[in-house]
């Protein structure tokens, strides 16, 4: 659930003998040096998860479905409702209290924004409406949201398609609106792209999905995203947070898709009651609302279901050195993929590893680029643990180096961050030694160097701006040091020099668009949807 607490400490994820925040009572720790180590980050938000639970423990008393607690004192004169106030002067509540009505907005949102949908696209005047509802859930009727909430709002002639894989009734809900209209809601317990492909389907005037997570790897969304841009339907997708929404704005702006966006940003009718979000075990709690923010589109442009099919062909024949036809006869010639050929199946583990590999990296280098540089530094590290585990066998493998050396270049340029040019040095030197054509890694030590030459060059210079009677100053060993210095100065720049060589020689014939990393992990990926459709992985 959304609003669970955590019962780990978030700085070891360990288990035993946990301490609370005894503020917010949201977070746990293992003792009191984790708990300090974590007020830094914690104390931005320890507040307001203090409000969180405080509400969350008031909901306790509270039913789920607020269908029956509504009283509608005005009818709705049409489909354009502005904003909560202009809501809440239609409606009352049965159960008093600000808990309460902000679980109201919570609930209320999934229906609104709905409408809002309707509105956005202006298809609210139309007599007849088909709307399909993508990755509802048992929720939708549970609660209520397509059923007995709408019921207050003067629909037309609306027929209104669940279709989730988790839904699990078949049965057609049938009622009339507030002004007589007759709405129908019909569930479909499949994928979308599936429904699509099945002779009652009707193209809808709209598509709703509230929260559908496409960043997820829960549900292959590429699919249905591919269908809903060729097909041009308007579309409304709702997420927790600005977070999420940039995630589904780079999904649906990529190379294979790329909508029509007609708006993006904060949703007409999110959750006035915010709750926590726990993104994994090694992040922060996350306050959040429900459909909070929203982004409408309607066709664009994406590949074709041949072009994908036949770009997977491509890269099964790659890097497993099969076609997709004959990978799938391995697939079937034996329940256990160890007796599958072993040419095929190493070549599977090694894209599995490669995979792991290359994971660890790509999160690593989010979290650098979201500021989190202790966290950056793990996965840079274990990255790194993993090539010395698997160097013995595996050394020879040119991606893995360039990951591993990657990896050391990240440690290298965190270290310069903070100021630690030695320490930048020492891992710029294992980035390339690791792998010597890595361009980046050279040109980057090359900096490094410099960045050491200049700062003795700097020291020497200040010790010589002293005055020379200075005796004090210029002992015997100050003298010393600014010899060496002086020396290293030079030497340092001498390997810079080196190292802008040693780039130049391995520079790319011309500039890339992408790294080598991630065009083989883009390849990766669509191999390992290929292995998972045939049971491979």
């Amino acid at each position: 659930m959304a609003d669970t607490i955590n019962n780990y400490c978030v700085i070891c994820q360990g288990t035993e003998n946990l301490l609370r925040c005894g503020r917010c009572k949201s977070v746990h720790y293992c003792g009191v040096e984790h708990q300090k180590t974590d007020w830094t980050q914690h104390k931005t938000i320890c507040n307001e998860l203090k409000s969180i639970a405080k509400d969350m423990a008031a909901l306790n008393t509270f039913p789920v479905h607020i269908g029956p607690f509504l009283t509608e004192e005005e009818p709705f004169p049409s489909l354009h409702i502005n904003d909560w106030q202009h809501f809440f002067q239609h409606v009352s509540l049965k159960i008093p209290g600000e808990v309460y009505r902000k679980y109201v907005t919570e609930e209320m949102s999934w229906p609104l924004t709905f409408i809002a949908a309707i509105c956005k696209f202006n298809l609210h005047k139309r007599s007849n409406l088909r709307v399909h509802v993508v990755g509802a859930t048992e929720r939708y009727f549970v609660d209520g949201y397509m059923t007995d909430l709408l019921r207050l709002f003067p629909l037309p002639n609306t027929e209104i398609v669940l279709i989730g894989p988790d839904i699990q009734r078949d049965k057609v809900v049938r009622y009339q609106s507030s002004n007589g209209s007759p709405v129908s809601v019909t569930p479909v317990s499949k994928c979308y792209h599936d429904y699509a492909t099945h002779a009652d389907f009707q193209l809808p005037d709209l598509v709703v999905a509230c929260h559908p997570g496409i960043q997820a790897n829960r549900y292959d969304w590429k699919p249905t995203l591919r269908f809903l841009v060729t097909s041009s339907v308007p579309c409304v997708f709702t997420c927790w947070n600005e977070e999420e929404l940039e995630h589904h704005h780079k999904i649906l702006n990529s190379d294979d898709i790329k909508v029509e966006v007609v708006s993006k940003g904060p949703a007409p009718f999110p959750s006035t009651l915010k709750r926590r979000l726990n993104l994994s075990k090694k992040d922060q709690l996350v306050p959040m609302l429900m459909n909070s923010q929203w982004l409408c589109f309607q066709g664009g442009r994406c590949v074709t279901e041949e072009h994908v099919k036949a770009r997977a062909s491509n890269a099964v024949h790659d890097v497993i050195g099969v076609t997709p036809s004959e990978l799938s006869a391995y697939a079937t010639s034996s329940d256990d993929i160890d007796d599958v050929d072993d040419d095929v199946t190493d070549r599977i583990a090694m894209c599995k590893l490669e995979l792991e590999f290359i994971r660890c990296l790509r999160g690593g280098e989010k979290q650098y680029r979201e500021k989190s540089c202790k966290d950056a530094r793990e996965a840079f590290t274990q990255c790194i643990g993993m090539w010395n585990t698997h160097k013995q066998r595996h050394g020879g493998n040119k991606m893995l180096r360039r990951v591993t050396s990657r990896a050391h270049n990240n440690i290298a340029i965190i270290a310069l961050d903070q100021g630690d040019v030695e320490n930048a040095i020492k891992e710029g030197e294992k980035a390339t030694r690791i792998d010597p054509t890595y361009y980046e890694a050279q040109l980057h030590l090359s900096h490094f160097y410099s960045k050491q030459s200049a700062e003795a060059t700097e020291f020497c210079k200040r010790a010589l701006e002293n005055p020379s009677d200075d005796a004090e100053f210029w002992t015997p060993e100050m003298s010393a040091r600014v010899t060496q210095l002086a020396g290293d100065a030079q030497v340092a720049m001498q390997k810079s020099d080196a190292c802008k060589q040693r780039a130049k020689h391995v520079a790319p014939a011309k500039p890339m668009k992408k790294s080598t990393v991630q065009l083989h992990y883009e390849k990766l990926v669509e191999v390992e949807t290929v292995l998972k459709q045939l049971h491979l992985v």
